[in-house]
């Protein structure tokens, strides 16, 4: 497959079956995929490849204004998951999804108990690694036990499970739900790996924690929080923040996501959640300032389950023209970057270190730039003057 289409969910390495394939992070945060001589032309990889096969999609509709309090604190917008996730261990479920490891790596893990829910809760800006504790034959051994299952993730991660689960002739699939997140692109674990040493040396300790929807300053003003062992903490506006800048401006971003085919209005997930921008609610104006869920029930397997949690959170059914703008937020949006500049911070990044391939960044999108700085300092200002 060219590496520059592989969404990089692991699948097909997981089911060689004479462990021919590895999928690698190269040295400048560009995926690629190797096969070895060993390859013994089964197919299996093209079963389970979510670029190749493609998974029915869900059609049914309903977009709801979501929000929890019980944890919205922790969420990076109306603390929806949470409420789903806590729906299903209190049944004797399991839960999978993205995860912080004791390195700050972003991996997805296996939570059991209601106290685990925390640790999938809020946003990670990092391609998540679904092999270094096998997720995929985890979640096909708790569906044969006949486990109710909640798996969590992006579009192509979800399409990559379907197809192995199918592959794998699972038993139980009727067990499963899957929650997809709203999801622009994927940030390149290499890039982050370059971020927190280039932060690590800045302030010269290890970090101690990492919270990528920090808010302090409001839920439309989340900033970056990155605390250290030493005490030192480092907080910074989104707009201001060099490695979600990066992001954001499409140079640390995997290369299939320019293209990526699980961002239309028909989602492959049983339930979506993001954030709702741009839809103002009179009777949720009170929660703006901690943020609201965009909740999508896709299928009749999401909505049975949103039945059984709606009674724990405030929500709203959207009308029409809400939806029309809640859907133009599902369907995401990475800037196309020519090729050559997208190569070039990719080489600085690998040969330099972050602080080097971001000023490469700044100096491509320099107006850019200083408009985004500026809105982070308005930001800022405008919650100081909030509490004056």
């Amino acid at each position: 497959m060219d590496n520059n289409v592989c969404y990089g969910c692991g699948a097909c390495e997981i089911v060689c079956p004479v462990k021919s394939i590895t999928i690698e992070y190269k040295s400048g945060g560009f995926l690629e995929q190797n096969r070895g001589a060993s390859c013994c032309s089964c197919g299996l990889c093209d079963k389970v490849c979510p670029v190749i096969k493609h998974v029915p999609i869900n059609k049914i509709r309903k977009y709801y204004a979501a929000y929890s309090a019980s944890y919205v604190d922790r969420c990076s917008s109306g603390g929806v998951f949470g409420c789903i996730a806590e729906s299903v261990l209190e049944n004797g479920g399991v839960v999978y999804g993205a995860s912080f490891d004791n390195d700050f790596c972003v991996v997805h893990k296996r939570v059991d108990n209601i106290s685990g829910i925390m640790d999938l809760c809020s946003s990670k800006y990092v391609k998540s690694d679904l092999g270094k504790d096998k997720i995929f034959q985890s979640v096909l051994s708790d569906l044969n036990d006949a486990k109710v299952t909640l798996f969590v993730g992006t579009g192509c991660q979800i399409s990559g499970l379907y197809n192995f689960l199918s592959v794998k002739n699972c038993r139980n699939g009727d067990l499963l739900t899957t929650v997809e997140i709203v999801c622009h692109g994927a940030p390149s674990p290499t890039a982050w790996e370059k971020y927190k040493e280039y932060l690590c040396r800045k302030y010269q300790s290890q970090i101690s924690s990492v919270n990528f929807r920090d808010k302090k300053y409001g839920w439309h003003s989340y900033s970056v929080c990155i605390e250290f062992e030493n005490g030192k903490v480092y907080r910074q506006v989104m707009n201001a923040d060099p490695y979600m800048q990066s992001y954001l401006y499409g140079f640390n971003v995997l290369e299939a996501c320019s293209t990526c085919r699980y961002k239309d209005e028909d989602r492959i997930g049983d339930i979506t959640i993001g954030d709702l921008w741009g839809i103002h609610i009179d009777e949720l104006k009170k929660y703006y300032g901690k943020g609201l869920s965009l909740l999508t029930i896709n299928s009749e397997k999401g909505n049975n389950l949103f039945e059984n949690i709606k009674s724990n959170m405030i929500k709203k059914e959207l009308n029409l023209d809400q939806s029309k703008i809640a859907i133009s937020n599902i369907r995401g949006h990475i800037s196309p970057i020519p090729k050559e500049d997208k190569t070039l911070f990719s080489h600085m990044l690998s040969d330099k270190g972050f602080a080097s391939a971001f000023l490469f960044v700044k100096h491509k999108m320099k107006k850019h730039y200083l408009k985004n700085r500026l809105k982070a300092y308005i930001k800022k200002m405008m919650f100081y003057l909030g509490r004056a």
